[in-house]
């Protein structure tokens, strides 16, 4: 599944050079979001894990694990969506640390993501307590409509989940 998806990809093309160039990017509100803000198949996820948990832990706030690579479409429209969506991006800047996690034909890491529900669909978000353990996993077209992120399902999802609140 995960290979037809990538080379769908491939087939189809990328998004327009203008699309995504923030994915990544260093500024104040992705550094205080973002434990790994790239999709990066030279990463380690099991060490960025342990340390996005430390961090988690000493901010009282929760995980999310963004699945996806800089091949995805969806993946780099939710970039644009966090970076464009103020009250998006406050309330993950106040309650959430994320973990981007990447997958490709490079590198897919199977054994890091066998420890998580089976993924339909990128980018896919997995909810974690501050110490690491799983608690949601979401399909993130659900939290779009005709493939454009929307704010208001975005927000309930995240305030779903904000610590001591959801889940």
């Amino acid at each position: 599944m995960r290979t037809a998806a990538f080379l769908l990809v491939l087939l189809v093309g990328g998004l327009p050079p203008c699309v995504g160039t923030l994915t990544g990017q260093d500024t104040a509100i992705s550094d205080s979001i973002y434990s790994v803000a790239v999709y990066d198949p030279s990463r380690d996820p099991v060490a960025d894990l342990q340390l996005t948990i430390e961090r988690a832990e000493a901010e009282g706030k929760r995980i999310l694990l963004e699945i996806g690579g800089t091949w995805c479409i969806d993946c780099r429209l939710l970039d644009l969506f966090i970076e464009g969506n103020a009250a998006v991006a406050q309330t993950l800047q106040e309650n959430f640390v994320v973990l981007k996690v990447n997958v490709n034909p490079e590198n897919e890491n199977e054994a890091f993501l066998s420890e998580y529900p089976e993924i339909e669909w990128y980018p896919h978000i997995f909810v974690l307590e501050s110490d690491g353990s799983f608690l949601h996993s979401q399909d993130t077209r659900e939290l779009q409509d005709n493939r454009i992120f929307r704010g208001t399902p975005f927000l309930q999802f995240l305030d779903d989940w904000t610590p001591g609140e959801g889940g």
